[in-house]
């Protein structure tokens, strides 16, 4: 708005020009009034400076992909939590990601209106790319500002205030004008630049905060309570007539604009294309990488007849245990937790099995702890979450892991942390059938190890009183292991599944070797 003039003529086309925004709060014929008192007297018009008016103005931030950390370049669009004509507050989730390391809930950093939606569930999202529009509500001030070589003394029209002006003595801290806002800290503001940035796109002044945190430190905690807890400007005022004011209606937008998955329709000659989405993706980009190691694979059977009769024997005390840890779905020890502990104390013989290569493919890594990924079947696909410091706990202690990652993958809830750091991977594929099988090496480890069905066969075994041999039933179980041939030799494979398979049928052995 331009400046008002010295004369009552130019001030009035001025408050015409204000009209219109002001209309909706209708308010103008408060300025109508001090023009016409202007009129009559030499009134000094800077009085007008205390006449303000708020006009809503909008505007659209566009939401993009930051960048969610490991180099991850592009990420796929799994599901959306809203939609378009929405309203949403600070913090609420917009979409669900999978990246080649995990599933990640995006929220928002901004309170609004989604005004378009950039993707479809299903799409793939390079990092930088817009994912919605949000439009925010922004309260802009009209200052109305004279010349200042009048001198006359104000007239009681000048007794007037808009209501802004009253509410502000109420609100301290909200600064109403944007553009005053001090992101510098001049009065020794105690604050981090996550927490300033938060304050800024709030128009908060920190200097007038008091701290909550160590040596009055400003916390996120703290910027949060004030906006939830700061009163909603009011339109009007005790002293001044109650407006009829007409509620803001978000602007209605079609919901039909929101992207779809396409539809996969037959062509003519009856073929379906169906995009690779979710954790096909993920293990179609893994297994490409994994099949350009050459690898050798090697394979034994195992008596299981002894490990039988141990697991029988744990599972009473194994039933007391759960049923104290408040676990009614765990009804009995499985092998699986048995095979890791085995695997482990090996590992200790055969450190370069539980080492990585380096990305430049010029060091091995050896690692201390052995991290130790199972291979699971979940509603998503084939997943392999890790079980840490295997050397370090108890075959209880990696059931209760075990468990967890379980639930975890059902529920779909495992995240980042799960899945990295692994050091050694083994499959028990046996438990869903088969009994010979060919692992693929987890890059940049170096070792895999799957297991086969049990299943009791006839074999041949030596009497020591007659010297004959004769057919008795036998648990047996096939093992395979696979390395990378390009730093793993056969014979350093053969020899740790000779110890692996001493340990499993003569569990006994094994105490020596705990820690």
């Amino acid at each position: 708005f331009n400046l008002i003039t010295s004369t009552i003529k130019n001030m009035k086309k001025s408050m015409a020009l204000l009209a219109f925004p002001c209309r909706r709060y209708r308010k103008i014929h408060h300025l109508n009034n001090i023009c016409r008192n202007m009129e009559t007297v030499n009134i000094n018009v800077s009085i007008v400076k205390c006449v303000r008016s708020f006009c809503s103005t909008s505007k659209t931030i566009p939401f993009k992909l930051t960048d969610i950390g490991e180099g991850i370049a592009e990420v796929e669009l799994m599901k959306w939590f809203v939609k378009e004509g929405e309203t949403i507050n600070a913090f609420d989730r917009l979409c669900e990601v999978q990246s080649d390391k995990a599933t990640v809930e995006i929220t928002s950093r901004y309170a609004g209106l989604i005004t378009k939606v950039h993707h479809a569930e299903g799409d793939i999202v390079k990092v930088g790319s817009t994912l919605v529009d949000i439009q925010q509500k922004v309260s802009t001030p009209i200052q109305l500002v004279s010349p200042q070589n009048n001198s006359t003394p104000p007239t009681s029209s000048s007794k007037l205030q808009h209501p802004s002006q009253q509410i502000k003595q109420h609100q301290p801290v909200i600064n109403q004008n944007p553009t005053t806002f001090q992101d510098s800290n001049p009065h020794g503001t105690v604050t981090t630049p996550a927490v300033r940035k938060l304050a800024k796109e709030n128009n908060i002044d920190l200097r007038l905060i008091k701290g909550t945190g160590p040596n009055n430190r400003i916390l996120k905690e703290d910027i949060l309570n004030l906006i939830s807890s700061s009163p909603t400007p009011q339109k009007t005022s005790p002293s001044s007539p109650t407006p009829h004011t007409t509620p803001n209606t978000p602007p209605t937008v079609s919901t039909s604009s929101i992207p779809r998955p396409k539809a996969h329709s037959l062509n003519s000659n009856g073929i379906q294309r169906v995009p690779i989405r979710g954790v096909k993706r993920l293990m179609l980009q893994s297994m490409t990488k994994a099949l350009q190691v050459p690898h050798l694979t090697y394979g034994d059977e195992i008596v299981m007849d002894n490990l039988i009769t141990l697991r029988e024997l744990m599972n009473s005390e194994f039933t007391k245990r759960f049923a104290s840890n408040g676990s009614q779905k765990q009804k009995s020890l499985s092998y699986l937790p048995l095979f890791l502990k085995i695997t482990s104390v090996c590992l200790q013989s055969f450190p370069i099995l539980n080492a990585t290569l380096s990305e430049d493919l010029t060091e091995m890594l050896y690692h201390s702890s052995h991290n130790i990924g199972v291979a699971m079947a979940s509603p998503q696909g084939l997943i392999v979450p890790v079980i840490r410091d295997v050397q370090n706990k108890s075959v209880f202690e990696i059931t209760q892991d075990l468990n967890r990652l379980m639930g975890a993958a059902q529920s779909n809830t495992l995240n980042e942390s799960h899945f990295t750091g692994g050091t050694f991977t083994l499959s028990n594929i046996g438990s869903i059938g088969g009994t010979y099988m060919v692992p693929v090496v987890v890059v940049p480890q170096v070792a895999i190890g799957a297991f086969g069905k049990v299943q009791v066969v006839p074999r041949y075994t030596s009497n020591p009183l007659s010297g004959n041999s004769t057919p008795q039933p036998v648990s047996i179980m096939n093992v395979s292991w696979s390395a990378d041939h390009r730093v793993i030799d056969g014979a350093t494979m053969a020899q740790f599944s000779n110890q692996w398979k001493i340990l499993v049928e003569n569990p006994s052995r094994m105490l020596s070797d705990l820690r």
